[in-house]
């Protein structure tokens, strides 16, 4: 049975890895759509690892021309956005709860990124972003532009969330500099800045637990999902 006969008869969860990538670059000439969908995973060690890899690096991979690599990259993030769109999504109770939302785009990642977390009146999910990229030891969290985000996305919370790549869990003078000037900006336009999450692999910390954002998630059941891993 053909791949894509077998996807319509039993879904997705009857294909490896490698066969959903098939099925994504359709058709081809010369090489199998499969055999590309191998190198692809090859290279970037994981399907994981695959939707991180931005699109010039994609394209490097041979047989894959500069344009299949955006339509590659644009349905990997689709997917993921797709994850956090949940339009009835629970409530944003504690931190654990937005960790949940956090974790899957933060972890393993090789340089550090910043991502916001857009709650209504109710603290439920509206929208999901990663707004800046950095190094593998910084990245910029931009106050006017996650403030932009929250009054475009009509806003009444935000939950913003860093990664440490290096596996530290400890907040920096910047991480907390920055936090506690972010959380009087929103505060001007009405946004309440619930926390700020470091992130490293599926472990985290709360600056709000730790008291450095006045109108925060307190009382919540914090937890470190699992031990902090140092990375390979």
């Amino acid at each position: 049975m053909h791949t894509d006969e077998r996807y319509h008869l039993l879904g997705p969860e009857s294909c490896n890895d490698a066969e959903l990538l098939a099925l994504i670059l359709g058709p081809r000439r010369g090489r199998s759509a499969r055999a590309l969908a191998l190198d692809l995973l090859e290279a970037a060690g994981s399907l994981f690892n695959l939707r991180h890899m931005p699109v010039p690096r994609l394209a490097e991979v041979p047989g894959l021309s500069p344009a299949l690599a955006l339509r590659l990259h644009a349905a990997l993030a689709a997917g993921v956005r797709a994850a956090h769109k949940a339009p009835e999504a629970d409530p944003i109770r504690c931190a654990g709860d937005a960790a949940a939302w956090f974790v899957a785009g933060l972890d393993g990642l090789a340089d550090e990124e910043l991502h916001v977390l857009c709650l209504d009146v109710r603290r439920r999910p509206i929208c999901y972003r990663r707004l800046t990229r950095g190094t593998d030891t910084a990245t910029i969290i931009d106050t006017r532009q996650i403030l932009s985000l929250a009054i475009g996305a009509r806003a009444h919370a935000v939950v913003v969330a860093h990664n440490h790549p290096s596996g530290s869990l400890e907040a920096s003078e910047e991480d907390i500099y920055a936090t506690e000037r972010l959380a009087a900006a929103a505060a001007v336009v009405s946004v309440d800045l619930l926390d700020h999450l470091i992130i490293s692999g599926e472990a985290w910390i709360s600056l709000a637990e730790q008291g450095h954002i006045a109108s925060a998630l307190r009382g919540s059941s914090q937890r470190l999902l699992t031990a902090a891993r140092p990375r390979r």
